[in-house]
């Protein structure tokens, strides 16, 4: 009877065993050193962000003071840019502009013909003095007259205004024709003032080639031809010295 006594103990001490094996731990409560601790850490915390500074925004009122000022100097300092390149564009476009000079005009020369009163006359007796020289001829019918009629009111109206005393002078490049009696006649009929000169038909060429004057005879038989020549009055400056 010993034996089953003896196992139901086994069995109540091995249940116990059991039961306890499957109950679950208890909680541990938080101590009261732990929430101590907890509070001196919080108002640490709180005391470090107090003796920070606080940090501001990216922009500051200071740097945006200083945009501003910035850019308005830029501005200030390229209209000021801009308006002084404009003066000096106008003063440049209104300041009167020399060409390239390469010396004086490869435009006459010396020479010596004989004017409507039979005299010899060189480019000497013409030093210190306004001339306007026209190439013509005499026989001319139209072109020559128009040019001499210009010529003679050009002078006058030169004088009228300026009161500059203008030589007007007429060269025959028809020597053959024109002679001293023939330029007498002709050069009466525009300005009292105005002075004749022929030459041999060496002296004419001469003459002309100084100035660069074209002169040709037209392909017509007997007296009455006419002459090819250029067109141009050339005004000679006042030359005071030879």
């Amino acid at each position: 009877m010993v034996t089953p006594i003896l196992g139901v103990r086994q069995a109540s001490m091995l249940y116990s065993s059991t039961v306890a094996s499957t109950e679950p731990p208890p909680k541990e409560k938080p101590t009261e050193d732990a929430s101590k601790e907890g509070a001196r850490t919080g108002e640490s915390r709180e005391e470090g962000t107090k003796g920070k500074p606080v940090r501001g925004g990216p922009v500051s009122w200071l740097s945006f003071l200083l945009l501003v000022m910035t850019g308005a100097g830029l501005i200030y300092y390229y209209d000021k840019e801009k308006n002084r390149h404009i003066e000096v564009l106008k003063t440049a476009a209104a300041a009167p502009k020399e060409g390239p000079s390469v010396g004086k005009a490869a435009i006459g020369g010396p020479f010596k013909l004989v004017n409507h009163d039979g005299k010899s006359v060189t480019e000497k007796d013409f030093l210190g003095k306004w001339t306007l020289i026209y190439f013509g001829f005499t026989h001319c019918p139209d072109i020559c007259p128009d040019e001499l009629q210009k010529l003679a009111d050009a002078i006058d109206k030169i004088k009228q205004k300026a009161g500059i005393e203008i030589v007007p002078v007429f060269i025959s490049v028809d020597p053959e024709r024109d002679t001293v009696e023939q330029i007498h006649d002709y050069v009466k009929e525009f300005h009292p003032n105005l002075i004749g000169l022929t030459g041999s038909p060496e002296e004419i060429k001469q003459v002309a080639r100084s100035y660069r004057v074209y002169y040709m005879k037209t392909d017509q038989e007997g007296a009455d031809y006419l002459v090819d020549h250029s067109i141009v009055i050339f005004g000679i400056t006042r030359i005071l010295t030879g």
